[in-house]
């Protein structure tokens, strides 16, 4: 745990660095980087914390500081006790985010490689399951359910399309949107994705046992409820 000294240190070395500055659309990056590592001593204090949170996040722009105090301020708030962290104890190879996308990343590869002979990739499934469980849906409604941002989803439908797996049809009601529905060739693949399903699975979860899965499920079930709510709440 910090001493009074160091704590008060690092608080004034924050209201130093932030009192000149009314706009930080311009704050560089080693800046953030260095007022990030000062926030990260800060836990513990929550008084002196609280006191510059209110004052970084009521500033007219402070995106980069802000984003960092209200990371901050969350885990004070969530954890009751904070007097034993120790900002980058832990090795960054083993950071649950990082894992996560690297087997997400990995999970694809393998996915491509079991789905190169159909035809499609991994991606493309996400938007044919989508469509096989409700066909006809527009852009916004794909956007929705497959959970992909505006711009992965028309690259995806505008490949899907030309690679002859969806067509789009303007919709009666509405002329400037579009409805997507699956061809023939596509519900002929989407009926064979549940095979390769299962062996996707089976590859991932080798040695795991049905309790270990269902354990691993939930967790990261949490970590995906947590950061929604945190994005919400921002």
């Amino acid at each position: 745990m910090l001493s009074n000294k160091q704590v008060s240190t690092r608080y004034n070395v924050i209201l130093t660095t932030l009192s000149p500055r009314k706009n930080f659309a311009h704050c560089s990056t080693l800046e953030s980087g260095c007022i990030s590592k000062i926030l990260c001593g800060v836990t513990g204090q929550e008084e002196q914390y609280r006191e510059l949170y209110n004052y970084v996040t009521n500033l007219p722009d402070a995106s980069a500081i802000k984003c960092v105090a209200i990371k901050w301020h969350s885990m004070l708030l969530c954890s009751p006790d904070q007097t034993n962290y120790e900002p980058m104890s832990y090795k960054i190879n083993e950071h649950p985010g990082i894992l996560l996308k690297k087997a997400a990343r990995l999970f694809e590869q393998v996915a491509n490689k079991k789905l190169d002979h159909l035809g499609v990739t991994h991606a493309q499934t996400v938007i044919l399951i989508r469509l096989w469980e409700q066909d006809g849906q527009n852009q916004i409604e794909l956007t929705k359910s497959s959970g992909l941002d505006q711009s992965t989803i028309v690259r995806l439908l505008d490949r899907m399309e030309r690679d002859n797996l969806i067509t789009r049809i303007r919709n009666e009601n509405d002329r400037r949107v579009f409805n997507f529905y699956l061809t023939s060739v596509a519900k002929k693949v989407c009926q064979k994705l549940d095979v390769y399903s299962y062996e996707m699975t089976q590859i991932a979860h080798e040695s795991f046992s049905k309790k270990d899965i269902e354990k691993l499920t939930q967790s990261i079930l949490l970590i995906i409820d947590n950061l929604q709510q945190f994005l919400d709440s921002a």
